[in-house]
């Protein structure tokens, strides 16, 4: 069985039984059972969040995607599984988790990393680590977020990292952007407009985004939907797609969803 055949295996288990995939291998997937209903829920949405993404690249003829947030790799790798092979750039400011996402990509010549955080001011910040990575943020998390979440989002440490603007260093990896189809994903954990501020003139190169919005916020200062929905649609952009990506399971409502823009003229 190839690794495709593999992973077409495990978004099954996912989508139509009450099992979740544990781990794939070349030749084997192992499941177990799922604890909470509504994981089945979340994974029949991110499956379809990520095939929706990727047939819109591939509709749009991106060249390239620019990932703020990056994480350890896993929406990079995503995206890859499912079949966009455009070159991507990828930022990434905190330690331990930067060094993750550089040994995934190290093989990838088309996926370029960096450690540095994007927002609206060239400086060095202090970032908030969490127990779990994902939350990292430059906010604080509130009161909701540790209740919903627990140990994830407590904060573990603090560290400094470089901070630059968007319109200051894609230039310097993109000389020829005028001439590219570029893609802007955005995930910071409530710091996503301040990324979008610092992209400045850049935007009008971009086809497309990908911006993290609060419908109820789990940080605080985190800027609402509308806030996020305003500066974009303010800048040429239009609204054509919204994905929940997370949830109060115990009302149930979505908490923050990821918004597809599209520039006006493409």
């Amino acid at each position: 069985m190839t690794e495709q055949h593999t992973h077409r295996w495990a978004r099954a288990i996912a989508m139509v039984t009450p099992y979740r995939p544990l781990r794939v291998g070349p030749d084997i997937v192992l499941a177990r059972k799922r604890a909470d209903p509504w994981e089945r829920i979340y994974a029949l949405e991110e499956l379809a969040r990520v095939e929706f993404l990727v047939a819109l690249l591939s509709k749009l003829d991106v060249d390239v995607l620019v990932d703020v947030g990056a994480n350890d790799g896993h929406f990079g790798s995503k995206l890859r599984r499912h079949g966009y092979h455009g070159r991507l750039l990828s930022f990434e400011p905190a330690p331990g988790v930067y060094e993750r996402l550089a040994r995934l990509s190290a093989a990838d010549r088309r996926w370029d990393v960096f450690r540095v955080a994007l927002g609206d001011r060239e400086e060095t910040a202090v970032l908030n680590l969490m127990a779990a990575t994902t939350f990292n943020s430059f906010l604080k998390p509130n009161s909701l977020a540790l209740r919903l979440f627990e140990v994830g989002t407590e904060i573990q440490g603090e560290v400094r990292v470089s901070v630059d603007r968007l319109d200051r260093i894609l230039p310097t990896l993109l000389p020829d952007s005028d001439r590219q189809r570029v893609f802007l994903k955005i995930d910071t954990q409530g710091y996503d407009l301040n990324v979008l501020r610092g992209a400045g003139g850049q935007l009008e190169s971009i086809v497309g985004l990908q911006v993290e919005m609060a419908m109820t916020p789990l940080y605080e200062g985190t800027p609402l939907y509308n806030d996020v929905v305003e500066f974009v649609e303010a800048r040429g952009f239009a609204l054509i797609a919204a994905f929940p990506v997370t949830w109060n399971s115990s009302e149930p409502r979505a908490l923050e969803y990821d918004g597809i823009f599209l520039r006006k003229a493409t």
